[in-house]
């Protein structure tokens, strides 16, 4: 699937800290189609990490394979962990920052948006890593043994 072979596609980013991942999703969305041969099932969005590589997409009206709309998806007030659907968590880099991309799967009408996500929401579960206690323990005795070192004599 190449989703960035179009102007028409919209890109935003979501800062949730450098290491910091995304683990879950919901969405109470409303999508419409604008092109008379684009299909609802086609509307997407590609969650990766600021490179743009890797991660999941999501297609809130999967089921529905006509054209029309304004529609209305959910995810019945749930937030789908990933991992009960074998998905990679999204890791977000150095710079902190999810990418979230708005396309439409098959590009019907060159130049032109073929759908269109009219409102909603989308929720992202994050996490943020916790230090593994053995290496936080290791670094406290350094911490004080670093700290007797610095007495002074007399």
């Amino acid at each position: 699937m190449d989703y960035n072979s179009s102007l028409n596609n919209f890109v935003m980013y979501l800062q949730v800290g450098a290491g910091n991942g995304v683990t879950g999703i919901g969405w109470d969305v409303v999508l419409q189609t604008l092109h008379p041969s684009s299909l609802i099932s086609d509307i997407r969005v590609q969650i990766t990490d600021s490179t743009g590589l890797g991660g999941f997409g999501l297609v809130p009206g999967l089921a529905d394979q006509s054209p029309g709309g304004p529609s209305s998806y959910d995810s019945d007030g749930q937030i789908l962990k990933l991992a009960d659907y074998s998905i990679p968590h999204v890791i977000a880099m150095g710079d902190g920052l999810i990418r979230l991309e708005f396309f439409d799967n098959y590009d019907d009408a060159v130049g032109v948006a073929d759908g269109q996500w009219v409102s909603g929401s989308l929720f992202l579960q994050t996490y943020v890593p916790i230090p593994n206690t053995s290496a936080v323990s290791l670094l406290a005795i350094a911490g004080i043994a670093g700290l007797g070192r610095r007495r002074p004599r007399f």
